[in-house]
């Protein structure tokens, strides 16, 4: 408001000064006074905002320190969660490495259905049956089997590459049979056969 009655007065005062030269005196005054005011103007409103601020700086200190400490449990919040998914993932990782060990296989049996010899079985299905003595829900499983010359005394190894898996339910107690059909990878010669499992999933 200040400053559009300042703009209409030296719009006026300057009207005057070109009409009537009388006015020129005046003219100047008007300017002279309106440089001073437009000064104390500035000097008034830089002394309100440097208060304005100064007001203001123990609320925004509390809200950065708020801000901050926000951040911070955020990041414990995180930390913690974290902490509780891996120790989730171990914990259920060592159930199932327990498990594991609790599968019991009851019965193997090969069948080589386009040879009339077992010593030739290039393709051959397998059906194992399988055992849940653990305390655990299984939810798949995952066999391995070799072949090994039926001539030599090798026993069965300690570990086997995975090559099936199966998504099951099997309980505490309970039995299943795994049908494994159509393998080629059977061997050309005399053998014997071991098989494994080589893991499980159980129920979270």
């Amino acid at each position: 408001m200040v400053w559009l009655f300042l703009s209409v007065l030296l719009v006026v005062v300057v009207y005057l000064a070109v009409q009537f030269p009388a006015f020129r005196a005046m003219l100047l005054i008007v300017i002279v006074a309106g440089a001073g005011g437009l000064y104390y103007l500035k000097v008034e409103s830089d002394k309100s905002n440097a208060e304005y601020e100064k007001r203001m700086e123990p609320s925004r200190r509390l809200a950065a320190e708020r801000e901050e400490q926000q951040a911070l449990a955020e990041q414990q919040r995180r930390a913690e969660q974290q902490r509780r998914t891996q120790q989730a993932a171990l914990e259920l990782a060592q159930r199932r490495q327990t498990a594991s060990r609790y599968i019991e296989i009851v019965s193997t049996n090969i069948e080589c259905p386009y040879s009339n010899s077992i010593s030739r079985c290039g393709t051959y299905s397998f059906t194992v049956g399988l055992k849940n003595r653990s305390r655990e829900t299984i939810s798949g499983v995952f066999v391995g089997w070799v072949f090994l010359p039926q001539p030599g005394q090798s026993r069965c190894p300690t570990s086997y590459p995975t090559k099936y898996q199966q998504t099951i339910t099997l309980r505490p107690g309970d039995t299943t049979v795994l049908n494994i059909d159509s393998m080629w990878d059977g061997p050309a010669g005399a053998f014997r056969y071991c098989v494994g499992l080589t893991g499980v999933d159980i129920v979270p």
